[in-house]
């Protein structure tokens, strides 16, 4: 068995702001995975994601986090899960859900694509973890250009999910 890294594409530097950092810890939790054999100690794990915390406040909580680190006689990094805690708790929106549902709101599709506006609500639906189709639909249906809302209202069945929402509207 090897311990060579399959390569696919790294996570991007992050450098603390808060709307990449969702993004930035699942594309660094996804290269560890498919790496499970290289990267298969904490320690590997953690220093990992720290060479990609090279900028701004993120490389500032990193030296922080360092120092802490190397001030210990041991230099233990700790656990992987306690280290995803610790900058979750630095990084993360205190309401990420919230902070979804909030955006999905305001969402509208105005001269953009009818698929690119399916798209960001898809993306924006799954952050706010609503599951009721008729809040979504709601929500679905403020967004939507008023003309293509017209027509969809004109058809002889309405549609009762999000997902037919969706087909119609594409």
């Amino acid at each position: 068995m090897s311990n060579k890294e399959l390569q696919i594409n790294p996570p991007k530097v992050f450098d603390g702001n808060r709307d990449n950092f969702i993004p930035f810890v699942q594309d660094a939790q996804v290269y560890l995975s498919l790496n499970d054999k290289a990267y298969n100690t904490d320690q590997k794990k953690i220093i990992y994601v720290l060479s990609y915390l090279n900028e701004g406040m993120a490389k500032t909580w990193k030296e922080a986090f360092l120092d802490s680190v190397f001030s210990d006689e041991n230099q233990n990094y700790g656990k992987f899960t306690d280290f995803l805690l610790n900058i979750k708790g630095a990084f993360s929106t205190a309401d990420y859900e919230g902070e979804a549902q909030a955006q999905l709101q305001q969402l509208k599709q105005g001269k953009g694509t009818t698929n690119k506006y399916i798209s960001q609500f898809r993306i924006l639906a799954g952050r706010s973890r609503i599951s009721d189709d008729k809040a979504l639909i709601e929500y679905f249906m403020e967004g939507i250009h008023t003309s293509i809302l017209s027509k969809i209202f004109a058809l002889d069945k309405i549609p009762t999910s999000i997902q037919e929402w969706y087909e119609k509207a594409s």
